[in-house]
């Protein structure tokens, strides 16, 4: 399932936001005009980024190898004389005899150990680019109120918004760096990059936007609504679904995920 979907104009049809590729840069490039949330305290237009599992899984060494989702989460077992795939959907490491052990010839102790080193250090990358994150939101909050130039802090909220995707992007993926470690490194690296030059941009030393900028950002934060509010939700429409396009040269994943 992508990060999310995008319902476009007035038929609100159901599309994937894979037109320009599945890496997260290409599809934040392709959400450029779209906006999921505003971020109350910094008036931040952001993207909200939903269960990228396969949209991440394809940049990671299986994908390349031509591994696809149901050879790892759906291996081959036997009932009997009956050769057929396993149906229960779920995490490798319950089944690492059949999932992993058909192509890798080392102990259950050793694969089992590679996959906690992975994501030890995803999370260990993950809070740390969190932690930057939330300087950056801490930051655009006092700059609301205490006189910093309205470009910085439109500048600094196309950093805002570059960095909490990348982050969610991979907060919101199950596999904790697993199905592309390599990506994952990078994915929060750069958010902490824009973390940083979001700051730097409410210092007046970046003055440039995040590169895959976004929609305006100008104007003040939301203000926030009286407690006793309360707002009348609108049913939304019946989508209809597309199919995704597929992007050139991307590795498709065989078998069902």
């Amino acid at each position: 399932m992508p990060r999310r979907v995008l319902l476009e104009g007035e038929s609100k049809t159901l599309t994937f936001p894979w037109g320009k590729g599945l890496t997260v840069d290409s599809i934040m490039a392709d959400s450029t005009d779209h906006i999921d949330w505003v971020y109350p305290s910094t008036g931040t237009k952001m993207l909200k980024a939903q269960h990228p599992e396969f949209d991440l899984s394809q940049q990671g060494i299986h994908a390349a190898a031509g591994v696809g989702c149901a050879d790892c989460h759906m291996p081959y077992k036997r009932e009997g004389a009956v050769k057929l795939t396993d149906h229960h959907i779920r995490s490798p490491l319950l089944m690492v005899n059949n999932a992993c052990q058909s192509c890798h010839s080392v102990s259950e102790d050793d694969l089992n150990s590679r996959v906690k080193t992975i994501q030890d250090r995803f999370i260990h990358s993950r809070d740390v680019a969190m932690d930057s994150l939330l300087a950056l939101i801490t930051d655009l909050e006092k700059a609301q109120t205490d006189g910093t130039e309205a470009k910085r802090i439109e500048v600094a909220r196309s950093y805002h918004r570059k960095a909490s995707f990348f982050i969610d992007y991979l907060y919101s993926e199950n596999s904790y760096g697993f199905h592309a470690p390599a990506e994952s490194g990078r994915i929060f690296a750069d958010a902490i990059d824009a973390a940083r030059k979001g700051q730097a941009a409410l210092a007046g030393t970046v003055t440039e936007p995040a590169e895959l900028d976004g929609p305006d950002q100008s104007g003040p934060a939301p203000s926030p609504k009286p407690a006793n509010a309360t707002a009348t939700p609108t049913p939304p429409a019946t989508p209809t679904v597309t199919a995704p396009p597929s992007p050139a040269g991307t590795p498709g994943a065989t078998g069902t995920p």
